[in-house]
C-alpha cells in the first residue's frame, strides 16, 4: 500500500520497503498514529528461466519502514524503522536478521 524506498542488488533483485501495509501514501500520518507494526520489506526477483517477476515478503513487523539501504558487501541491509527511531541490520544470504 505504502511503498517507500528501494535498493538494488543485482539485475535481477531489487528490495523495498512497504511503509504500511494498511495505508496508502494519502493517509501518511495514520501509520505514525495508529502505531501498529505493518511496515515490512519485500524482495522483487527475476526468475532467471522466463524472465518472470515475482515479489515475497522477507521482513515484517516495522513501524513505518521507510528507508532501506544495501551494505557494500551485499551481504546485508539497513532498514529503517521510523517510529521507532531505530535502524535494522538484516542478512541477505539467508534473508535473516543481524543484531
Amino acid at each position: 500500500m505504502f511503498v517507500n524506498d528501494l535498493d538494488v542488488l543485482d539485475e535481477n533483485t531489487v528490495f523495498f520497503t512497504d511503509s504500511s501495509s494498511k495505508w496508502d501514501r494519502r493517509r501518511f500520518p495514520h501509520p505514525f498514529l495508529e502505531q501498529l507494526p505493518n511496515g515490512r520489506v519485500l524482495k522483487l526477483s527475476r526468475d532467471k528461466g522466463s524472465g518472470n517477476w515475482r515479489s515475497e515478503v522477507i521482513f515484517q513487523g516495522f513501524y513505518f519502514a521507510n528507508g532501506l539501504q544495501i551494505l557494500p558487501d551485499k551481504q546485508s541491509m539497513l532498514v529503517a524503522d521510523c517510529s521507532m527511531a531505530r535502524i535494522w541490520r538484516h542478512g541477505l544470504e539467508r534473508d535473516r536478521k543481524i543484531d
